[in-house]
């Protein structure tokens, strides 16, 4: 194989098997009250964005244009294999969990 075959740093490329998995992108929001919307406007108070399916690479890398995402977390965010880690960047923190949901969607 060629060098130029291989993906370039910050590729923003699904590398899991299940395409056929909606992308669905949740906003928690807390200031005095918990709030859950797909709203992504930048507010004050706390936020955890919540991403499951990630099929859809396009909707993800749209939360770069509201929030500020490294490049290289975002390709952390489509590698199904990256392990399980917490980053503190300066502004916000990164985690990748993986989770496993039985078939009602309900968290095991």
């Amino acid at each position: 194989m060629r060098i130029k075959d291989y993906f370039t740093p910050k590729s923003l490329i699904y590398t899991g098997k299940h395409e056929h998995v909606e992308t669905i992108i949740k906003h928690f929001h807390y200031e005095k009250d918990l709030k859950v919307t797909n709203d992504f406007k930048k507010l004050s108070g706390k936020s955890y964005i919540q991403v499951v399916g990630l099929n859809e690479v396009e909707k993800i890398e749209a939360l770069k244009a509201i929030y500020p995402v490294d490049a290289l977390v975002l390709e952390d965010v489509f590698n199904v294999h990256q392990r399980v880690k917490i980053e503190d960047k300066k502004t916000y923190s990164f985690s990748v969990f993986h989770v496993i949901y039985d078939h009602k969607g309900d968290l095991l």
